[in-house]
């Protein structure tokens, strides 16, 4: 039989489980909690990285950031239009100078649609497009709160809500612990692409 401390500490442990974790920015994750901040990391590659659509639920921290979609919303089935041109000779150079702009980083076309936290997104490509360094990315907030500095930071949010798959062949089927924004990126300079 569990004693009460021992008890209250296996109840207090289980609350601060990654899956069921809240963060926000009046109780952010501290720096100091290393031991699931650890467990945070290790569980938000798990998702990023899986791609076993039906197993991944909305995250109790999506609702506070980046939002849940608003209450009565429909999920919706429509064309998006994109045109990719690459960048001029004559702007190459500016682009050069300014420490944001890699030409090596994929360029971002927002579909002005987002996804529900937890919810599969199903993305066809039309013959014009598939074979392409296309890939999909639900969530804006592509900067990893475990390195670049933010790793000795008290964590506001969850420290990687973003996630990416490459579309190969025809069809992509997707979703995202977070939910939000849904992106269009094209790797590499690639050449002008058909708009649609």
């Amino acid at each position: 039989m569990l004693t009460l401390p021992l008890l209250l500490a296996v109840i207090s442990l289980r609350a601060q489980s990654p899956e069921t974790l809240v963060v926000t920015p009046e109780k952010p994750l501290l720096a100091k909690d290393t031991t699931i901040r650890k467990q945070v990391i290790a569980w938000s590659k798990a998702q990023q990285g899986s791609q076993q659509n039906k197993q991944i639920k909305a995250h109790p921290s999506a609702r506070i950031f980046p939002g849940d979609v608003k209450a009565g919303a429909k999920p919706v089935t429509t064309t998006v239009w994109i045109k990719h041109e690459p960048i001029s000779s004559q702007l190459q150079p500016i682009a050069d100078r300014l420490l944001f702009s890699n030409p090596g980083l994929p360029t971002m076309y927002s579909t002005g649609l987002y996804a529900a936290p937890g919810a599969e997104v199903i993305i066809t490509l039309p013959d014009s497009l598939q074979n392409r360094a296309l890939a999909v990315c639900i969530g804006a907030h592509t900067d990893e709160l475990y390195q670049w500095g933010a790793e000795n930071e008290d964590w506001r949010r969850m420290p990687a809500i973003t996630k990416m798959q490459h579309i190969k062949g025809k069809e992509l089927k997707i979703a995202s612990p977070f939910g939000g924004w849904c992106i269009y990126l094209l790797h590499g300079m690639q050449k002008r692409l058909p708009a649609r």
